[in-house]
This record gives structure tokens, sequence and C-alpha cells, in this order.
């Protein structure tokens, strides 16, 4: 028997970084001079490489939801005792979405905004909850182009491990990776509020041109509910530990002790200045090149700005921006 499926439902995650070459991420720099050359590469990998761990998985997980959802529609559409993994979903209305039985050898998923493209789908598991359960999802995805990513989820309880090999976007950047994200998730719901962890080890293979990079990253997330009189509140966490290795024109790249760490409650930054958190160094061929820091930047009253930076020789890069509001 299939397993009940969840119907087509608006995504807000749009557009999907990593699969298109769509607009940049709002990093920027101040530069002292224009940088040209190898030492234009060398930022731009930095930026790109920063982007990663939260822009892939965040899109990895959302590619996989449309799909999900996909089939599901198309399975009750053609009333059929196995998954269906082909034809077209369009879901340009999502109140109203339409199956065709074609293409007969990949699925279309056509949204208001874009088009997915999926093919070589293998789907075994319980998938009513998303990725929440039990599963083995296995698919190549691509959308605008002829880019493909090769998507590869497996849960079982608590572990959660998804591979991707293929082609990415980063900050419109092409790369060509070979990915590991392994770890654990675990949540607690009770009538008081819930407790969601989300807690991986990224490791690979990044290449783009002249950049070569090996990933090394841990990155936990945890976000506590509470509820009760009422009223709803939450405290948000994102803690990321940066060991990655860059090639650029001959030179060596390392991150050394980088730790980066983000707080917020009800949705709004909280404790920025003793709990936000920016520090470690890259070494470039075994010498100090840059160091992290933590760059606040308040407007007005209850607003402003939070920036990540990595201060270079001649150059501070803004890594990353949290609005404060």
């Amino acid at each position: 028997m299939v397993p009940p499926m969840p119907p087509i439902r608006p995504l807000t995650y749009i557009p999907l970084c990593i699969l298109i070459a769509c607009g940049g991420t709002g990093t920027s720099e101040r530069p002292s001079g224009k940088p040209q050359g190898n030492t234009q590469q060398v930022q731009q990998a930095l930026q790109d490489i920063h982007q990663l761990d939260e822009v892939s998985f965040s899109d990895v997980r959302t590619a996989s939801d449309w799909l999900i959802q996909a089939v599901g529609f198309a399975t009750q559409q053609s009333q059929s005792s196995t998954l269906v993994l082909s034809g077209t979903v369009d879901a340009t209305n999502a109140q109203a979405p339409q199956y065709s039985p074609q293409p007969v050898d990949s699925l279309v998923v056509k949204t208001e905004k874009l088009t997915l493209n999926y093919r070589n789908i293998s789907a075994q598991g319980d998938f009513q909850d998303g990725l929440q359960s039990d599963h083995q999802l296995n698919y190549e995805v691509s959308i605008k182009t002829d880019k493909w990513l090769q998507v590869q989820s497996l849960r079982s309880g608590s572990q959660h491990q998804v591979q991707l090999q293929g082609t990415l976007f980063l900050n419109q950047h092409e790369y060509q990776v070979d990915l590991n994200y392994q770890g654990e998730i675990s949540s607690e719901v009770d009538l008081s509020g819930s407790d969601y962890l989300n807690n991986y080890r990224i490791t690979g293979i990044v290449n783009g041109g002249p950049v070569q990079a090996q990933i090394d990253e841990s990155w936990k997330f945890r976000i506590i509910t509470a509820k009760g009189d009422g009223r709803h509140s939450s405290a948000q966490s994102t803690d990321r530990n940066l060991s990655h290795r860059l090639s650029v024109g001959g030179d060596t790249y390392q991150w050394q002790d980088v730790y980066l760490a983000k707080r917020f409650r009800d949705g709004r930054p909280s404790q920025v200045d003793n709990e936000w958190t920016a520090r470690g160094q890259i070494l470039k061929n075994g010498q100090s090149f840059g160091t992290y820091n933590l760059d606040p930047v308040i407007t007005g009253q209850n607003s402003g700005y939070i920036n990540f930076v990595l201060q270079l020789p001649n150059h501070q890069i803004e890594l990353e921006q949290t609005l404060v509001r």
C-alpha cells in the first residue's frame, strides 16, 4: 500500500540558490583599492564557502519537500497502488494543482516562480511528515539549467545522512561538489511547547575553476518554544565550527579555531554583547591571513544590523548580515 502523502501546498523558500545562478546573498566587501586576479578569486571563494552549510541544506530540504508532495499528488491523481515518479505536476495555482502523465522518464514540477525537473527517483519509507520519519530518498534535480545535483537522504530514528553530488551554485558561482551531511535530529513536543535540535557535521569536496576546497564543518541549530497564559515565546540558536581547507592559485588557506554563534528570542537577535560570537582565523600557507569578527551596527533605537566579517590584510569582507528590528 502506498503511504499517505501530503497535498501540494505553497512553499516560501524560493528561489533555490544552490541549483540556479540567482542573485547574491547580501554579502559585500569594503575594499582599500579594487582587488584583482587571484585576490578576487580568493575573496569570492571565502564568501561562497561561508554560505555553503545553511543555504545548501535548507534548499535541499525544500527541493525534497516539493518532490514528496508532487509524488504524493501524482499518485493520488493516478489512483495508483505504487508511487508515480513521472509526469508533470502544475502547481502554478497551489490551491488547484493539475497532473498529467507526460513526460514518462522524469517528473516536472511547475510552481509560480520556477520549474523543477527530477529524474532517477527512488523512494522508500513513510513521507507523510516529509523527511521527519524513517526513509530512503534518492533523486537528481535541476532548475532552469542543464546542471544536475544528485541527492540521497537516509533517515533512521534520530540519525540523518544527506549526500550531494553534482553541480550547485553559490553567489552565482558554479561548483562541482561531493558532500556528506551526517547528523542527528531530535524533537520533543508537549502541551507546554517544543524543543527541536539539528546537529550535523558536513564534510567533502567543493571544486570550481581554480578553487578547490576540503569542507569540514560542525553545525548545530536549536529552537525552543514555550506557550502558556495565551502567550507564545521562542529561543533560537545556531553554532558553527569551521575547519575548511582551501587551495587557490598554488596557495593554501586553512580555517583555524573558527567559531560562529547567533542567538534569537521571538525572532529578534538577542544577547548580542555576550552570546553572539565570531572568532578564529584563516591561515595562508601557515601564516595569519584573516580574522573573524563581529560588527554590530545600531542605526536607531532597537534597529540596525549585525555583520559577521572577515578582516583580510587590505579588505574587510561582510560574510553575513542580520537585521535588527
